[in-house]
């Protein structure tokens, strides 16, 4: 009950007064509210689930005012495959909230006119809220090479600390072999909280495969987790889902 409380308390501390639907921003423009959303998908229905962003969603969006999402990716390694993740940046949750609610009524015609094959499975919605130690870019989270997305479960009450923990021995680990963050964040709401999260973009996959050997054999990183651990008596990182992901073209802005 305490952890639904201070989850509520995040989220009502991020919703903004005043909202105007005249001034949604663009994709990142002063966003405070970020959504992710991974969507399972039927196997062999990938091309459908492109056909339906790039051809109808997207459009709509653009019809009703809503901001371009920030990504678009199919998983291409990670668990529970087939995947499709995608993320929208907000103004504030009464912004989201609103557009929401105006795309539902909108998206159900679209369904009727051939749109309804269910092939999307399954979907985990998840509000964020980006660390303000990493830079985001305004339009798109989407890099140019390989994507990479990890979804890290930390100990109760830990949130803060996990942070500051990545943010002095990962990053700079991850940065040296080649990494760029496009961003980190916390989770706000979501399945398995409390967790927190970063995007990545690396050159290519063989430049991944370097780095990530030796993060893993980093003694930066060995000595912050038993630094984490001599401080508050247990690990704080827990198991993580890390997902490949390729960017999709039709979702840049």
């Amino acid at each position: 009950m305490r952890a639904q409380a201070l989850r509520g308390r995040a989220l009502r501390n991020i919703v903004a007064a005043g909202d105007d639907d005249r001034a949604r921003p663009r994709a990142g423009e002063n966003a405070m509210l970020y959504e992710l959303r991974l969507y399972r998908i039927a196997a062999g229905w990938m091309d459908a689930m492109h056909e339906r962003m790039a051809a109808r969603v997207i459009p709509l969006f653009r019809e009703l005012g809503m901001p371009h999402p920030v990504g678009a990716w199919e998983a291409t390694a990670g668990p529970a495959l087939p995947r499709f993740v995608w993320m929208i940046a907000w103004r504030d949750y009464a912004a989201r909230e609103k557009a929401w609610a105006e795309f539902a009524p909108r998206w159900q015609k679209v369904r009727g006119t051939g749109a309804s094959v269910q092939f999307v499975t399954g979907i985990d919605v998840a509000l964020l809220a980006a660390w303000p130690e990493i830079a985001v870019a305004p339009d798109s989270l989407m890099g140019a090479g390989v994507d990479e997305l990890w979804l890290q479960r930390i100990a109760v009450t830990q949130g803060p600390q996990a942070r500051a923990s990545f943010l002095a021995a990962d990053r700079p680990a991850l940065e040296k072999g080649g990494a760029a963050l496009k961003i980190g964040f916390d989770f706000v709401s979501g399945a398995e909280l409390p967790r927190i999260g970063t995007l990545m973009s690396w050159p290519d996959a063989a430049a991944r495969t370097a780095a990530l050997a030796g993060y893993e054999a980093s003694p930066a990183i060995s000595g912050q987790r038993r630094s984490d651990m001599k401080a508050f008596g247990a690990p704080i990182f827990e198991a993580a889902d890390r997902f490949l992901l390729s960017p999709q073209d039709y979702a840049r802005p």
